[in-house]
């Protein structure tokens, strides 16, 4: 194990927080102000058929859509099984914590993702009328429309469980800064290669998949906090002492 970095939790989650406004204050300022969403969406949209082409493209289902849930499961189901051999097995004790931390990432996110977007009014683009549905297209601070059925769009679950990959960073990022990058890295394209499917299919828009990101790693540092951050501090004063 490498020697852990200097840790300041003010320092790291102030800047942390200072990161996430930045790009929530962002997001709200581009996408509610412009048309970037409907511009974007429009590009996968087929105005002569009426439809997204891709929405029901078999491959795409097969793979970025039910299949990519399986490895999610997979890694989320190991890390909790681990987490339990944990207390038998004395070679995975000291990662008893990590473990944890991240089934607890790869359950906790999604689901919050999930309660969000089925209590959201806002609708899929497919569901709009601009793209031959029947709902209203309504920005995110709007009121729901009166006697209209909520969409449950907002924010995009898929993406959620490609994007708690991130928890691998905070693993990693005090004691193997490379790794915890390129794990990042690779948790990040992940999800945006699920999450940008599901807009080209016209089950999301843009901003829908951005905001997931933005909470979603929001989530996953809270949990840090919750379980892995002090005992982090304790391993980092462990091998300072020796």
């Amino acid at each position: 194990m490498d020697a852990p970095r200097r840790f300041s939790p003010g320092r790291f989650y102030g800047a942390q927080a200072l990161a996430l406004v930045v790009a929530a204050t962002a997001v709200f300022l581009i996408f509610e102000f412009t048309d970037l969403d409907v511009a974007f969406s429009n590009h996968f949209y087929d105005a002569a058929k009426h439809k997204f082409p891709l929405r029901n493209h078999k491959w795409l289902e097969l793979t970025l859509h039910d299949g990519a849930k399986i490895p999610i499961v997979i890694f989320g189901a190991g890390s909790l099984v681990l987490f339990g051999a944990s207390f038998w097995f004395e070679k995975f004790r000291a990662q008893r914590r990590a473990f944890l931390y991240v089934a607890l990432c790869l359950g906790v996110a999604p689901l919050i993702i999930a309660a969000l977007k089925h209590a959201s009014f806002k609708h899929c683009p497919y569901d709009l009328l601009m793209y031959g549905g029947k709902g209203t297209y309504t920005g995110l601070l709007d009121p729901p429309v009166p006697g209209e059925r909520a969409g449950g769009c907002f924010p995009a679950g898929h993406a959620s469980g490609g994007f708690a990959l991130m928890s691998l960073y905070l693993v990693w990022f005090r004691s193997r800064p490379q790794r915890a990058r390129r794990v990042w890295l690779a948790a990040f394209v992940f999800g945006n290669v699920l999450g940008l499917t599901r807009v080209a299919q016209g089950a999301h828009f843009l901003s829908h998949h951005l905001w997931t990101a933005i909470l979603v790693w929001a989530i996953v540092l809270v949990l840090y906090e919750l379980v892995l951050r002090r005992h982090d501090d304790r391993v980092a004063a462990a091998i300072a002492s020796q």
